[in-house]
């Protein structure tokens, strides 16, 4: 692992609070996929740091306000449902996708495209197959004696522990690659923990696979009515396709062989493919968001503290970070290593200056933010290195960008996603 020589220990252990004090906490609050109660924080009126086009649409709506906690917004969403709450403006964009991934879904089974595959398909292949759900070992060994042996994915499905891996009769039938490119063509995680999407997705795929439906004839049937493919940099779609065309063990495979040409160590890419707070889209996006940073120094630091992941709001979160550094590396300044600073990752450039490229909704300040930033600055200065920029995902107030700016960081730049993003 690499090591993060110029800065002291002092440094890091001071936490670096501008990080530490407005960064979204790594708790279960901060979970995309949480439906909890709000924390205490801030009221602002969605409208205004939230798209016009995302504050309401068929199959749900947006609260008027959302609760600023940390500088990251919970917003509740209101579905048929019911009520459910979501931690960040990405994770609010990405569950819309996922509702209206749904209507699509729902609209699909709908036509006739998808009732004659359910009659091509009859109840027995269903049947048979979703019984390896609940009797595996008796009916996975009848389907065995029938195709006459699994491939390596289906042999791995029946060991493995990792909960986004398919189950063995399901790989076996293709449900699995089906479910993968429903899911690539509607914009949405095939792994993600949202059950009406889950369930959706899982119907599709069954009749897909026992009614000899083509992904695109299904699509056909509902053209024009497909979920909302969020705006994402090249790197993060070209591991989309990734994820589409290769099972849980293809993609840990090779992620294992990227980090390990980037120099990250046998043990710690196990001890970060084995944590399964990350789906396989999530694991393999970080990846290749660090694979693109060629020659960039502390990547394996990354890892390390992605290794350490508790929970998968936390393993979202970072994920969103590496992505913009990603981009702001590519776009703006290229970045001569990355360090770990109090569970967040910055930039530092070859002029010695410390980048910060912050996943934040709505940065405003707090009870003892300015002392804790000038003290920062002032032991970054003892190391030889200098405050550059701040940039944030989303809005900060003009109290905190002035207080930011006073303190020595050469400029504060908000709304950085939609900047980032821009080709």
């Amino acid at each position: 692992m690499s090591m993060i020589t110029p800065l002291s220990a002092r440094v890091i252990s001071a936490a670096f609070l501008l990080a530490a004090t407005i960064h979204a906490p790594a708790s279960k609050a901060a979970d995309p996929n949480a439906s909890s109660k709000a924390p205490q924080g801030v009221t602002v009126p969605v409208e205004q740091f939230v798209s016009p086009d995302l504050l309401k649409g068929t199959g749900y709506s947006l609260q008027e306000n959302a609760v600023i906690h940390r500088s990251v917004a919970t917003f509740t969403l209101v579905t048929p449902a019911g009520d459910t709450t979501v931690v960040g403006t990405v994770s609010l964009q990405e569950r819309i996708n996922e509702i209206r991934a749904v209507g699509t879904l729902e609209d699909m089974k709908k036509s006739d495209v998808y009732l004659n595959a359910l009659k091509a398909s009859g109840r027995g292949p269903v049947d048979t197959a979703k019984g390896l759900v609940t009797e595996p070992v008796d009916t996975v060994s009848n389907v065995a004696k029938g195709i006459g042996g699994f491939f390596a994915d289906v042999g791995y499905s029946i060991v493995s522990n990792d909960p986004s891996q398919e189950n063995a009769a399901k790989t076996a039938l293709g449900f699995a690659t089906a479910k993968r490119n429903f899911a690539y063509e509607l914009g949405v995680n095939p792994y993600s923990t949202y059950e009406p999407l889950q369930d959706e997705l899982g119907d599709v795929s069954w009749t897909a696979v026992g009614g000899g439906m083509t992904v695109a004839a299904g699509f056909r049937a509902v053209q024009g009515t497909t979920g909302k493919v969020l705006s994402l940099s090249r790197t993060a779609n070209g591991m989309r396709q990734l994820v589409r065309d290769h099972s849980p063990r293809k993609l840990q495979n090779i992620n294992s062989d990227k980090l390990a040409a980037m120099g990250v160590s046998e043990d710690l890419i196990d001890a970060f493919l084995d944590n399964h707070k990350f789906d396989p889209e999530t694991e393999t996006r970080i990846v290749g968001a660090l694979e693109s940073m060629k020659d960039v120094e502390g990547r394996s630091d990354v890892i390390a503290l992605a290794s350490l992941a508790g929970s998968r709001g936390r393993a979202f979160v970072l994920r969103d970070t590496i992505e913009l550094i990603e981009q702001y590396h590519n776009k703006v300044q290229p970045a001569k290593r990355l360090i770990v600073l109090s569970s967040a990752v910055f930039i530092v450039t070859a002029d010695k200056q410390v980048q910060a490229v912050l996943p934040l909704d709505y940065a405003m300040s707090s009870p003892g933010v300015e002392k804790s930033t000038s003290a920062i600055v002032a032991n970054l200065r003892q190391q030889d290195l200098a405050p550059g920029s701040v940039w944030i995902a989303g809005k900060i107030d003009p109290q905190m960008k002035a207080m930011l700016l006073a303190q020595g960081w050469t400029k504060v730049t908000e709304n950085a996603r939609v900047a980032l993003s821009q080709e």
